[in-house]
């Protein structure tokens, strides 16, 4: 519950940050966000609310065809000629045990023709099931991503929810995906 508290307020000030503030860089995206989780839930030293959230913003400039991405715990991946290239989140969260001020990491990346942006929760790397009642695991996610490059996206994604409902089975669902 305290995760889903902290998603619904995120949301509500990621409206604020684009449309009120018209903040867009997505570092600096990440930095507003994190301030205003920390004051709106009261996040100082003695608070009982701890909770952060994990994030990744992209903005995606057509003429130059550029990705500008930061992220906070959430890598960016790009599938390009069926290899994978990982990105680098800042090892962070937005709110919980974080700085007010917290900087994060801006990547600017060149796109190519045929680049496929990957996006994820941690919710399919944290995910309990497999016979031995273990997380999924986010190299076992990469490896999937790698495995399945070559196909169209379409295939991708229905490969993606098939491996995850197979590997959760019967157990609860763990998080968002």
């Amino acid at each position: 519950v305290p995760g889903a508290i902290t998603s619904i307020i995120g949301s509500m000030l990621l409206n604020e940050i684009f449309y009120v503030k018209n903040i867009i860089q997505p570092d600096d995206v990440l930095q507003e966000l994190n301030r205003l989780v920390k004051l709106t839930l009261r996040q100082e030293n003695d608070s009982l609310s701890k909770d952060g959230m994990d994030i990744a913003i992209c903005k995606w400039d057509k003429k130059t065809n550029t990705l500008l991405y930061s992220g906070a715990n959430r890598p960016l991946y790009i599938i390009r000629y069926n290899k994978l290239i990982k990105y680098k989140s800042t090892k962070v969260s937005v709110g919980g045990y974080v700085q007010l001020i917290q900087q994060y990491v801006l990547n600017t990346i060149e796109l190519r023709s045929g680049d496929t942006i990957v996006l994820t929760t941690d919710g399919y790397a944290d995910q309990f099931g497999g016979k031995n009642e273990k997380k999924f695991t986010t190299k076992a996610l990469r490896n999937l991503l790698k495995e399945i490059a070559h196909l169209s996206l379409s295939e991708q994604s229905e490969i993606i929810e098939q491996k995850f409902n197979n590997w959760k089975a019967e157990f609860d669902q763990t998080d968002d995906v």
